[in-house]
């Protein structure tokens, strides 16, 4: 049996079934605008980060999502000497989130009308 939702037209586009709409029931021949289609991409990305860490072993998910964030972090407490460094990590931490600051780039973005 012949696969119909997943054709290729010549501009490269996938995802379109026969009746013209594509993966999420659209319809295509509606154009988006970049900022659309780059929100579309974030949330997707999103969605796939999510469901890999959570199939990740323990090393990896770590690497992938704390150590970064916490080598800066100890090295800025290296550098900064200060007289706790535990809560100048923990504060380092909460100020440098990159989860946080996804969230809050996309609540900035202007909203498409």
């Amino acid at each position: 049996m012949a696969d119909v939702n997943m054709k290729t037209d010549s501009a490269g586009a996938q995802g379109q079934s026969a009746n013209g709409a594509g993966a999420s029931g659209a319809p295509q021949n509606a154009q988006s605008t970049p900022l659309e289609a780059g929100k579309a991409e974030r949330i997707a990305l999103n969605t796939h980060a999510a469901l890999n860490t959570a199939a990740m072993p323990v090393r990896q998910y770590l690497e992938a999502t704390v150590v970064p964030i916490l080598m800066q972090g100890l090295g800025q407490v290296v550098r900064e000497r200060p007289s706790d460094p535990v809560e100048y990590l923990a504060a380092y931490l909460l100020k440098h989130n990159p989860q946080q600051q996804q969230a809050a780039a996309a609540s900035q973005a202007p909203k498409a009308s």
